[in-house]
């Protein structure tokens, strides 16, 4: 499930096309849908999961015994969007797909607190937010 997921990301990056603006917006609708997705396996499986943001795209990952392993590949953004993370108020730097995730997807169907921001050129286009407890919600 999580796979196809991928794959449907990287679908619609690829065929978006068109205007920055239609770009970033469906890249916003399909992150909604992948984090949606994830709360509802998280909650189904009793087991956490999270989004590791980078520079290039993002990945889904669940927490195994041995730590987070990546659950699907990395889904890369579009060729000019580039994003900003914060999470509890505070920016996170963005670099390199290694480590943890950064958004953090419970079993209990909480989130993290976050804002992930979509830029390209010299235009903030719109946010994603979660507060936490209730349902990403698409900014702008």
């Amino acid at each position: 499930m999580i796979v196809m997921v991928g794959f449907l990301l990287g679908m619609v990056s690829f065929a978006g096309g068109g205007s920055p603006a239609r770009q970033v917006r469906q890249e916003a609708e399909a992150m909604v849908q992948v984090i949606h997705q994830l709360r509802e396996r998280a909650v189904f499986e009793g087991q956490d999961y999270g989004l590791r943001l980078s520079t290039d795209g993002h990945r889904p990952m669940r927490q195994g015994v041995h730590g987070w392993e990546s659950v699907a590949e990395l889904t890369d953004w579009p060729l000019s969007v580039r994003v900003h993370f914060r999470q509890d108020g505070y920016a996170v730097d963005l670099d390199a797909d290694e480590g943890p995730p950064q958004l953090l997807i419970f079993s209990n169907d909480e989130t993290s607190v976050f804002t992930l921001t979509f830029e390209s050129g010299n235009r903030t286009w719109l946010s994603l937010s979660g507060d936490g407890l209730g349902e990403v919600a698409i900014d702008g």
